[in-house]
């Protein structure tokens, strides 16, 4: 894995628990969502180990790419336009790390979090250059689905049509006939909504004969909104500043075309990727580095092109040289020129991947300690074996042996709150039939290791890996998968 292994194992861990037959939500809560259940079918379709997993969510990353690209030939006419916004959205996207040395993968957003949002930018970019019912239906559906996909960006999709939804159907209406307006599709937001869980609950009844207990759903979100988990200050004078001025000209643009009763495409369409782009936001906001706020940008380069091309619209040709139009082509031309000139770097690329070819091909990349866990494992279970791994490593672990976890807790890259840590050393201590794999980097002191030393024996070694089992142990037919 090229990048920070904590965050490979903790989109990976759902992955691997899902596919083995048990429920986010029932068996063990998650912290990036149920993306899990969504890509079950297709996980059963192909053999799951890493270089499958890793090559699905490399697919969903060029999806989300791919569709920004068709998302923009929707809505703009100059080809040059597009080009330049979409090397810009690619650029910060992605090769701006690739290029400092900064690189990670980092799937829970280039991967989870851009999926949806690209589906909703080039479906709703549709429905504004057609708007049919059947088609504003659908984005509602799909918008709720990605709610369950993903909560953080889900929300966002949501109910940034919702407001434009509402946006829309302004003009023309007083204020008793607006709030007619405002009910119709406030009921019917909410009733999709409400259908796309029930439809998923059942889904998931249907498969594991569990529901998902709903009231895990929002576990995470609220945990980190308590404890402030990780943020960081924003400062206030920042680059920041200036992609906030950017959503809210945008927000400017669409309010005082609809207001006047103008039907510009561009003018609507800025409207909703300025909502859109300030919820998008969010991310950073509580979590201020820099490489957040640059994987948050593209909706602000969307609007710089939706500018640009508002201002080279031939209607608008004969305005072109006043002043302020003038000015405003030059600043938007040079920053996405600018960029283009950044993706010119070829040999970074080359230096940072060159050296990982000769242990690709000759298998050195492989970690010794995971194998040695892997054929501890493998000789003391079975495939679909229930069994405890306590390692920095437990899901690619359970992905390679083919095990999962009979504890509710989540993975050990999830393991954020002490009621997480509570459940497992109780399920630990009260453990009678399952046997644990601990590794090497496990920690001395910690409440696990005394539990351990307590109420099990060593049975088993390799390497630095070591199993245990209960004194009490008493051996439980397991169910295969259903």
């Amino acid at each position: 894995y090229l990048g920070n292994y904590v965050h490979f194992n903790s989109v990976l861990y759902s992955i691997t628990q899902v596919q083995l037959g048990k429920v986010a939500l029932a068996d063990f809560t998650t912290q990036y969502g149920l993306y899990a259940h969504f890509l079950y079918p297709f996980f059963k379709l192909i053999s799951l180990n890493v270089i499958n997993f890793s090559m699905a969510m490399s697919a969903i990353t060029v999806a989300s790419f791919s569709l920004l690209f068709f998302g923009l030939r929707k809505i703009f006419s100059n080809n040059l336009v597009v080009f330049f916004t979409f090397l810009a959205i690619i650029y910060f996207g992605y090769f701006y790390y690739l290029f400092n040395g900064n690189f990670d993968f980092y799937y829970q957003y280039k991967s989870i979090r851009m999926i949806f949002p690209a589906i909703i930018l080039f479906s709703v970019f549709t429905y504004i250059l057609n708007p049919k019912k059947i088609l504003y239906l659908l984005i509602i559906f799909i918008s709720s689905l990605s709610v369950l996909w993903n909560f953080e960006s889900g929300i966002i999709c949501f109910l940034s049509f919702y407001i434009y939804v509402l946006y829309e159907r302004f003009p023309g209406s007083n204020l008793r006939s607006y709030g007619k307006e405002f009910i119709n599709p406030t009921i019917i937001s909410i009733t999709i909504l409400s259908f796309t869980f029930f439809l998923f609950s059942i889904i998931i009844y249907l498969q594991s004969n569990t529901f998902p207990n709903w009231s895990l759903f929002l576990k995470f979100p609220i945990l980190f909104g308590m404890t402030g988990f990780s943020s960081l200050p924003m400062p206030l004078f920042h680059t920041w500043n200036l992609v906030f001025l950017v959503y809210l000209y945008g927000i400017y643009i669409g309010l005082n075309s609809i207001l006047l009763n103008k039907k510009i495409i561009l003018d609507r369409v800025a409207f909703f990727v300025a909502i859109f782009g300030f919820g998008i936001a969010s991310y950073y906001l509580n979590r201020s580095q820099d490489p957040n706020l640059l994987q948050t940008l593209y909706p602000s380069i969307i609007l710089l092109g939706i500018f640009l091309s508002k201002i080279l619209d031939r209607s608008n040709r004969d305005n072109l040289f006043k002043i302020t139009n003038f000015l405003m082509v030059i600043i938007i031309s040079f920053i996405l020129v600018a960029i283009f000139f950044q993706m010119l770097q070829p040999i970074k690329i080359i230096n940072t991947l060159t050296p990982r070819i000769p242990d690709i091909i000759n298998n050195k990349l492989t970690d010794q300690s995971v194998s040695d866990g892997i054929a501890l494992i493998n000789s003391n279970s079975k495939p679909n074996d229930q069994v405890i791994i306590i390692s920095d490593h437990d899901s690619v672990i359970y992905l390679e042996t083919k095990t999962s976890s009979p504890f509710l807790n989540p993975g050990s890259s999830e393991m954020a709150a002490k009621s997480d840590w509570d459940i497992f050393n109780n399920s630990l201590l009260n453990n009678n039939s399952f046997k644990v794999f601990l590794a090497d980097n496990h920690d001395p002191k910690s409440k696990y290791m005394k539990i351990l030393k307590d109420h099990y024996y060593l049975d088993d070694w390799f390497g630095r890996w070591r199993m245990f089992v209960p004194k009490n142990y008493a051996s439980i037919s397991q169910p295969g998968i259903k």
